[in-house]
């Protein structure tokens, strides 16, 4: 590593106690928090409980934080503002999308075997509420063309949305999404993605992939707080979706005696009421920083270097299987002969290695954070070696 990047690197690591004070390697899960994102959700408890949380400039502070806030999010996912809502978490967006298409008894949705319980989940509710009939394809671990074949293979014309990851959480494929979007809307079908993996740790051009809906976290591989994410919808699907719950923040005139209300123009609609302010400061922190201290092209290309080192040093470890496909996405999972996951997570953590495994599969999952080492990877994989051998 050159001395210019390790200074880089240092420096960046410094910002991030958790990832330094020990083996960090669960960004996936939840991303270290940056000195500068807690120090500005600190800064607004703070005025909250000096100044109190019902003033008129603490009103005026936090619409201009959230559109500060919404602004950057736009740009860096490419997109527009006014085409994003908050959200508390990846899940709440999916539901948003769901539940708020008109779908009929019959309809058909498509999913992967590849998907979180986050999409899971909801897909199942409105199978048993709406008598929608959920198809599940195989993907395998999400080899890119059996992804396309698959999914080839599933749609048709009853079909009404396809749902998926951008990248699978389980196996860390990053799929084909552009040729993906493509494939369903030659047949007039949206597609819904989960960006949990995504977002953060690989360049997300949303206008660009042509991608109609697309949730994501803010505290995963943007660093932020809990409690904060978003939601996409492409400007030209709006009106396609009904909010399903509406408060005083979706709505810009309503009249209080009659059912007339009108919604706000754009993706605004679907944020219901109060937002928790220092989650907000503390996202837009984590953007600002991500972007402006750290460079989201230095992050990106940093990834790929760890994972691709974690590959190429995990390989010699006997008995171990990758179920991750080549790619430059930050999750890397697999296998190895012998070696309850579950188990060794807890064993790594003894050791202050953090990790986790993946129930479906029952494989361990490290994500390669941008703050990660070769030393973090050098480190785990002697765990490993040592734990075979007792």
């Amino acid at each position: 590593m050159e001395l210019q990047e390790e200074t880089k690197l240092k420096q960046i690591r410094e910002q991030l106690p958790a990832a330094s004070s020990q083996i960090f390697l669960n960004t996936g899960t939840a991303g270290p928090l940056p000195r500068p994102v807690q120090q500005a959700m600190a800064q607004v408890e703070e005025r909250d409980l000096t100044e109190g949380r019902a003033s008129h400039a603490g009103f005026r502070q936090l619409a201009q934080e959230m559109a500060l806030t919404r602004r950057r999010l736009a740009e860096l996912l490419g997109a527009t503002p006014d085409e994003l809502a908050f959200t508390h978490h990846t899940t709440e967006g999916i539901n948003i999308i769901l539940w708020g298409m008109n779908l009929q008894p019959g309809d058909e949705i498509v999913t992967t075997n590849l998907e979180h319980s986050g999409m899971l989940l909801p897909l199942a509710q409105i199978a048993r509420r709406r008598g929608v009939t959920v198809r599940y394809v195989d993907a395998g671990v999400g080899e890119p063309e059996q992804t396309l074949e698959a999914i080839r293979r599933a749609l048709s014309p009853r079909t009404r949305l396809l749902a998926l990851s951008h990248i699978s959480y389980s196996t860390g494929a990053l799929l084909p999404l552009q040729e993906i979007v493509e494939l369903a809307h030659q047949l007039g079908v949206p597609v819904l993605a989960d960006g949990a993996q995504a977002v953060g740790a690989i360049p997300v051009h949303l206008r660009n992939l042509k991608v109609d809906f697309y949730a994501f976290p803010g505290q995963k591989w943007l660093c932020g707080p809990e409690g904060t994410g978003g939601l996409y919808i492409r400007r030209d699907r709006l009106a396609e979706i009904e909010p399903t719950f509406v408060g005083y923040r979706s709505m810009i005139h309503f009249d209080r005696l009659s059912p007339y209300a009108l919604p706000s123009a754009g993706a605004q609609r679907f944020e219901v009421g109060t937002l928790y302010r220092p989650g907000i400061a503390g996202l837009n922190a984590a953007i600002q920083w991500l972007t402006e201290s750290v460079g989201t092209a230095w992050a990106y290309a940093r990834i790929r270097t760890i994972v691709q080192f974690a590959r190429r040093r995990l390989s010699d470890i006997a008995g171990l299987e990758f179920l991750t496909p080549e790619n430059d996405a930050g999750l890397l999972t697999f296998q190895i002969k012998n070696i309850p996951s579950d188990q060794f997570v807890a064993y790594a953590a003894q050791h202050g290695v953090i990790l986790r495994s993946i129930p479906d599969n029952g494989a361990l999952r490290i994500s390669c954070g941008f703050f990660n080492t070769e030393e973090d990877i050098e480190t785990l994989a002697e765990l490993l070696e040592k734990y075979q051998e007792e």
